[in-house]
């Protein structure tokens, strides 16, 4: 279980691409003495598991359901990563529950500069936006953000200076494709509402 608080940008050191999993490889400092082989980290959202662990890297292997649902396939080795270690029971929840389980990745529609804040338009498969609720939560790339202005087919977010500075998505251009997370309270209540017939 992670929050959407990113602790560090990460750096892709190597990606080996093998059959059965890709082998990739994160330069990172702060977020290393968190982590523990076999224990969980968050790529740019996406909930892996530790393999290695050694000084100023640590190791990922990605599998095929994986790169089917994240942009981990378009990663080149130097591209900036967000970084969050797994919440342990005395952290302070600062973002929302986020699982680490990418749903969709989207597309970025428009970036605008209010002059104090930068606002997202992100595209969303439409059989995901019932998720995604006016002032409610969504993961980009990891990272805790507040949904607004939801239509059928895309949402916007509200990026302060700090998360843009503190996260990869300072980088990213209109076109750029981002991993999603929506709320996971969402589908919980979707599933025991009854349904229509």
């Amino acid at each position: 279980m992670f929050s959407g608080i990113i602790n560090e940008i990460g750096t892709i050191q190597a990606i080996t691409k093998r059959q059965r999993a890709w082998v990739v490889d994160v330069k990172a400092k702060r977020i290393l003495s968190r982590l523990k082989k076999s224990g969980s980290v968050a790529v740019n959202g996406a909930c892996l598991t530790v393999v290695k662990k050694s000084a100023g890297l640590f190791r990922v292997e990605v599998i095929r359901e994986t790169l089917s649902k994240t942009t981990f396939r378009s990663l080149s080795v130097d591209d900036k990563v967000n970084l969050e270690a797994a919440v342990r029971p005395f952290d302070e929840l600062g973002g929302h529950l986020v699982q680490g389980h990418i749903d969709a990745t989207g597309s970025i529609m428009d970036i605008f500069d209010t002059g104090h804040d930068i606002i997202l338009t992100v595209e969303l498969p439409k059989r995901l936006m019932k998720y995604v609720a006016d002032k409610g939560f969504i993961a980009l790339d990891g990272v805790s953000l507040t949904g607004l202005n939801p239509d059928t087919t895309k949402f916007q977010v509200a990026i302060i200076p700090f998360t843009l500075e503190h996260t990869i998505l300072k980088h990213k251009k209109v076109g750029d494709r981002v991993n999603i997370e929506v709320d996971m309270m969402a589908k919980y209540l979707e599933r025991h509402l009854p349904r229509k017939k």
